[in-house]
């Protein structure tokens, strides 16, 4: 069985602060609280915010600097999903 964890999405509003305000501490303690409880990909949404792309890029930079799991990324546009991360450790699964 896999695990993915689903704490790091801005539809929670202290999530979506966070983001906002782009407190890399606090992302990166969700991360890692979560690779400690031994999830096998961390999950990151960034919902429908304000330079969303910009704050997908920041939040899987932030998140990976303090763990090497994969991610899960739940974005609206796959394709844009790729262009974005590159060659970041993500896994792209088209809907």
């Amino acid at each position: 069985m896999l695990i993915i964890a689903d704490r790091i999405d801005a539809t929670r509003k202290h999530i979506a602060q966070a983001i906002a305000a782009k407190n890399a501490a606090f992302i990166q303690n969700e991360a890692k609280a979560q690779a400690a409880a031994g999830v096998d990909y961390i999950g990151i949404k960034t919902g429908a915010m304000e330079e969303e792309e910009e704050l997908l890029r920041w939040v899987v930079e932030v998140v990976q600097d303090v763990t090497d799991l994969p991610l899960s990324v739940d974005y609206r546009d796959p394709a844009v999903t790729k262009v974005i991360l590159g060659d970041c450790r993500v896994s792209v699964i088209d809907a």
